[in-house]
């Protein structure tokens, strides 16, 4: 038996798939639709399969071409392996005959591991079968049993014209199975070539057809999420300002209030905002003593400033890093800057927290 099959056989196959995803999904909306207790939600929905099936539609094109080529390759693989497999040679065991192949089968869920192959076998002279494995392991087949009695079931196969029916039946109780084969009915569907045309579409199309159903999503979520200009600033405007909402916004008098305790830990004391210039921004003046006799001036400063730096981190506050610094006889005098303009206090946070 050979698996590799001409390209012709894949994509019909993938094409039947397709049609059959895209009639089972309208087939699924319409028993939905029918449901429906309001008829004037029925009248509404009617058409809403053509989104989903639009979407089925391009999906399974834009994977065609991926799936096809795993199976040709698969298939080329599997036959590859069969012909590497040697061919048990099998006799009947009621004729003492060799048997010959008339079938071979890669069983399913050994093809991941390329264990076995299952040949079947026929004898020439008694029409008797036999099922062998590539490693000469027999295959014993399943009997067919009764449910009720536990016994194997007795056949009986009825050919007529347009079917064949096979009745299994058990020879001690009532037990009956039937199957009917229809071996006249002519394979594929008789509008495949309508539906295919219908439902499957080339790469090119599923693109297009892709780039037109985002667009309509697109255009229902504006509708649906539109709001006038006003309301688009002042989101745009709070958003942009976003970083701005746990700032704390001192006055003088706060700021000293709340410096006064932080520094006091760090050994300044006599800390007072004494002087304001107000131009284009609004600097004040301080004062603060360092308690620490045994420090040098320079140590003096850096300490200084990593404590005020850390307690005004988060505030609109900020050093006058181009001001020198004054000090003598321990009292430090310097400037802060009080920023209240949102936009250039998000410049000076943003920069602030880059270093």
């Amino acid at each position: 038996m050979k698996y590799l099959k001409e390209f012709s056989y894949y994509n019909d196959l993938y094409d039947k798939f397709t049609i059959k995803e895209c009639k089972e999904i309208i087939e699924n909306v319409i028993k939905y639709e029918e449901s429906k207790d309001k008829p004037w939600e029925r009248k509404i929905r009617s058409n809403i399969y053509e989104i989903p099936v639009s979407f089925a539609m391009v999906n399974r094109a834009l994977s065609k071409k991926g799936i096809i080529e795993k199976r040709i390759k698969d298939d080329k693989e599997k036959d590859k392996w069969i012909e590497s497999i040697k061919t048990p040679k099998i006799k009947c065991d009621n004729c003492n005959i060799l048997m010959s192949v008339i079938d071979n089968n890669i069983l399913g869920w050994y093809w991941d591991e390329k264990e076995r192959i299952l040949f079947t076998y026929n004898c020439e002279k008694c029409n008797k079968r036999k099922w062998v494995y590539n490693n000469w392991e027999v295959y014993i087949p399943k009997p067919h049993l009764c449910p009720k009695c536990n016994i194997k079931l007795k056949t009986d196969i009825k050919d007529e014209l347009n079917k064949t029916t096979i009745i299994y039946y058990c020879s001690n109780c009532e037990y009956k199975e039937i199957d009917e084969l229809d071996l006249h009915k002519k394979e594929g569907n008789l509008d495949f070539e309508k539906d295919r045309e219908k439902f499957c579409i080339s790469e090119d199309e599923a693109y297009k057809l892709k780039t037109g159903v985002e667009k309509f999503y697109k255009n229902i979520y504006d509708i649906i999420n539109w709001t006038d200009p006003a309301s688009i600033a002042k989101k745009e405007k709070d958003l942009k300002y976003k970083p701005l909402e746990n700032i704390k916004r001192f006055t003088v008098k706060e700021l000293e209030i709340y410096l006064c305790p932080l520094l006091e830990e760090k050994w300044f004391t006599n800390f007072s905002l004494w002087k304001a210039e107000i131009d284009k921004e609004i600097h004040v003046y301080f004062t603060i003593i360092d308690k620490s006799d045994k420090a040098a001036k320079y140590t003096s400063r850096i300490r200084l400033r990593k404590a005020i730096n850390d307690a005004i981190n988060n505030t609109n506050w900020f050093f006058m890093n181009s001001w020198k610094l004054d000090e003598r006889l321990w009292v430090i005098q310097w400037r802060l800057k009080w920023v209240d303009n949102n936009d250039e206090l998000l410049k000076l946070i943003e920069k602030r927290n880059i270093k």
